[in-house]
């Protein structure tokens, strides 16, 4: 593949498209959004004929004031709500500020019979239907007032409906209304049943999962060890200590990036920082392709050598199990390497002589026990 970046483009655009949405979605569409649902619209005539008394007072409505029968009753639930992010009070409606009716519901060829609200999502919006409220009745309308609704909330409205003489066909609901500084045109809107998600949603998921997948293909498609992988030789020298994890990580590395190739030639630390010093006066920069481990620190003649500490070496020292010594003061070691103890007698062990056995003079093991433990003697 190319050199594009495909991996973290990916990713960008899996992190900057859903932080888009959501900021659409709370600064833009759910800014001031009212809305209303038709939950019930259906009709109040008994379609099969039962021949048993189960209409009970369905088949007793009557109108209010003439008191003649519903011809053909109906009822239609309707649900007024806030379904913006901002709150909503009386003075954000579409209509002049002596209006007192905030929403109009026309009901095309029915008259409105009667209505109840039955509903309120809180307590404190029963005021707001009060006497001079605006909440009236006429013909085929309801009128329903400048209700403040906070953010989420609702009210629900039935209406007795029956259909209108001289009207040749019913229709839906018609709900009139608006806010200013709403979505659009700040008019209500129908709003979907939450019961499933909603399509934005369901774009959102079905975008990340494309995502996912294309981040899968780029790794696939990608040759191994490509990215972020060094290309030539390099030589690991030093201490012997390191050999076994030194040339463990190189392994590991070169089946990662094929393309490198690692060297080993261990032997001590002293060694392998004269042949650092050695290979870097050769280098036309300064800087040759090798690594020197060493357990002791620099020495001060090797000024062109730059330390970095890589681990944390732990030095124990190891004595013949015949000698039957358990324990030894930093005093008794380095009375045994002064020669002052030259029998196990004398730190409480067997009667057998002491026998000591030492790294090279090249060797940080033996340059850190010296400095460390024996004070420099």
């Amino acid at each position: 593949m190319s050199d594009f970046p495909w991996e973290i483009a990916l990713a960008a655009l899996g992190v900057l498209v859903p932080i888009g949405l959501a900021l659409y979605e709370f600064a833009v569409v759910g800014r001031k959004r009212l809305g209303y649902r038709v939950q019930m619209d259906t009709t109040a005539t008994d379609a099969v004929h039962s021949m048993y008394e189960t209409t009970g007072a369905l088949q007793q409505l009557r109108r209010d004031g003439d008191g003649e029968p519903l011809v053909a009753p109906s009822f239609v639930l309707l649900r007024i709500e806030n379904d913006g992010a901002t709150n909503i009070v009386p003075e954000d409606y579409s209509v002049l500020d002596d209006d007192k009716v905030g929403i109009r519901v026309h009901f095309p060829g029915r008259h409105v019979a009667g209505m109840v609200v039955t509903e309120l999502s809180s307590d404190f919006l029963r005021p707001s239907f009060g006497p001079n409220s605006g909440l009236h009745v006429h013909d085929d309308v309801i009128e329903l007032p400048k209700v403040p609704l906070n953010r989420g909330a609702h009210y629900k409205v039935l209406a007795a409906l029956d259909h209108a003489p001289d009207a040749e066909a019913e229709a839906e609901p018609k709900v009139v209304g608006g806010i200013r500084g709403g979505v659009d045109t700040g008019a209500i809107r129908e709003t979907s049943n939450h019961g499933r998600a909603p399509r934005r949603i369901l774009a959102l998921v079905f975008f990340l999962v494309l995502i996912v997948l294309g981040q899968l293909a780029v790794a696939q498609l990608t040759p191994r060890g490509s990215l972020e992988c060094a290309q030539g030789e390099l030589t690991l020298t030093g201490s012997s200590a390191f050999k076994a994890v030194g040339e463990a990580a190189a392994k590991s590395y070169v089946d990662s990036c094929p393309q490198a190739k690692i060297k080993s030639s261990f032997s001590d630390s002293g060694g392998g920082l004269t042949t650092l010093t050695a290979a870097g006066d050769a280098a036309q920069d300064g800087h040759p392709e090798m690594i020197s481990f060493s357990d002791g620190k620099k020495p001060d003649d090797m000024p062109m050598l730059i330390p970095r500490p890589i681990a944390l070496s732990l030095f124990s020292l190891v004595i013949n199990e015949e000698a039957e010594v358990q324990d030894l003061t930093a005093d008794q070691i380095r009375d045994l390497y002064a020669g002052r103890i030259d029998n196990w007698e004398q730190v409480g062990g067997a009667d057998l002589p002491v026998r000591l056995v030492t790294r090279d003079l090249d060797s940080g093991t033996r340059t850190a026990l010296t400095e460390r433990v024996l004070d420099g003697a």
